[in-house]
């Protein structure tokens, strides 16, 4: 039965070549199309998903309204994390990222700008599942003058060698100890840094500020 059908399909073909061939190029077209879609929905609904914790996770941002219009930031005040775990006491953690832009960098002779520096809260690691492959997860940014480093940035800096307990400074002198090395940030991540800093003076300052700083 199978086999009479695949002759008359040829027959069909063969009958009439240019209207089949068409149809072929549109059924293959259609198909390509559709995996294609498939494949792009299939990566956007890949963002952050890593995470082990990926569905408790949620990113606090700002609605602003004013007389004349209203918009909106993805940037908050210091405080209010504070505030919202002191009076929801289902929120288990949280964690700010404060950002430093372009930071100089060096290491003896080698020296490179590094964008997308953070400063970040202790808590990063217990928050999100980011790997460490080098220091401990749990003390990685307990400590001020603290620095963990992605995979990528270490390289340029020390090459194969161990970075843990290594230093870096910036331009103004100021030290950082390598207190961690981890695995780079996903590709399919909203998010991402080539290295956090502990907590600084800086950030302290903020604690209480609600002002326009984030």
């Amino acid at each position: 039965m199978i086999k009479n059908y695949f002759k008359i399909a040829l027959r069909n073909l063969q009958k009439d070549t240019f209207y089949s061939l068409i149809n072929v190029l549109g059924l293959t077209l259609g198909v390509t199309c559709g995996m294609l879609l498939l494949l792009y929905v299939t990566d956007e609904l890949s963002y952050d998903r890593y995470h082990t914790k990926a569905d408790q996770i949620y990113r606090v941002v700002s609605k602003i309204r004013e007389p004349d219009k209203a918009f909106g930031w993805n940037v908050t005040q210091p405080p209010l994390v504070e505030t919202l775990k002191r009076d929801y006491p289902f929120i288990e953690n949280y964690v700010r990222f404060v950002p430093y832009g372009r930071v100089m960098f060096r290491r003896g002779e080698n020296r490179f700008y590094e964008e997308d520096i953070y400063s970040a809260d202790s808590t990063v690691f217990e928050v999100f599942s980011y790997k460490l492959l080098e220091g401990d997860p749990k003390t990685a940014l307990n400590q001020p003058g603290s620095i963990v480093l992605t995979q990528k940035t270490a390289q340029k800096f020390f090459g194969s060698r161990p970075a843990l307990g290594e230093s870096l400074q910036t331009n103004d002198t100021t030290f950082y100890k390598v207190t961690g090395v981890m695995e780079d940030v996903p590709r399919n991540s909203h998010f991402t840094f080539n290295a956090l800093l502990s907590k600084g003076q800086f950030e302290r300052g903020l604690t209480d500020s609600w002002g326009d700083s984030s």
